[in-house]
């Protein structure tokens, strides 16, 4: 897919350490009247010597008309001249983005950190109604393998109680056929008679 020159216009396009192996990649642009709508921030695509990598954008509140903002997480080692840079917007279309400068940390703003800490909370609420979820379904797995443990269990006891018995019956028909012959021998007939 080729570049859309009235899809956005790069206004900015900056990298700040996150840590000592994470940067963050903030682009801003404005979106001329008519151009795409951007609902959906973009996919951040890096291109270096290793491959291809994406990077969907961190969650932020929404952007005023006709701006877009988005912050990318990225490993500081693509913060490279051989790497470029492009944004894949939904409809598929490539914004080639400058090469990134160094930016100055910012504080976030207050209804940013409201927003994301709403976030945050919806997220926590979803991962928690997984956990419940997914205790739920750890109990009924025990439950079954008990009641499998159980009924191997029983079925062991009862082919036991079942080898028992015919390994007694054996040894009974076995003790009666040695007393008859040794009662046919003791009145001098044969055996093999009986």
């Amino acid at each position: 897919m080729t570049h859309r020159p009235d899809a956005l216009q790069i206004a900015e396009c900056e990298h700040v350490a996150a840590g000592p192996t994470v940067t963050l990649l903030r682009v801003a642009a404005r979106v001329p009247p008519g151009g795409e709508d951007l609902w959906q921030r973009p996919v951040l695509v890096a291109e270096h010597p290793g491959g291809l990598d994406r990077f969907d954008a961190l969650p932020s509140p929404p952007d005023p008309a006709g701006t877009m903002r988005a912050a990318y997480s990225v490993p500081a080692t693509l913060i490279a001249p051989e790497t470029t840079f492009r944004l894949k917007l939904a409809s598929g279309a490539l914004v080639e983005l400058p090469a990134p400068v160094p930016g100055a940390a910012r504080p976030p703003a207050p209804d940013a950190e409201d927003e994301r800490m709403r976030y945050l909370e919806a997220e926590n609420e979803r991962l928690s109604a997984t956990l419940e979820e997914l205790e739920v379904w750890r109990g009924e797995l025990e439950r079954r393998l008990t009641e499998s443990v159980n009924q191997l269990a029983d079925t062991r006891a009862r082919l036991t109680a079942a080898e028992l018995e015919a390994l007694t019956l054996r040894a009974e028909a076995e003790a009666t056929r040695q007393a008859v012959r040794e009662l046919a021998e003791a009145s001098g007939a044969d055996p093999s008679s009986t």
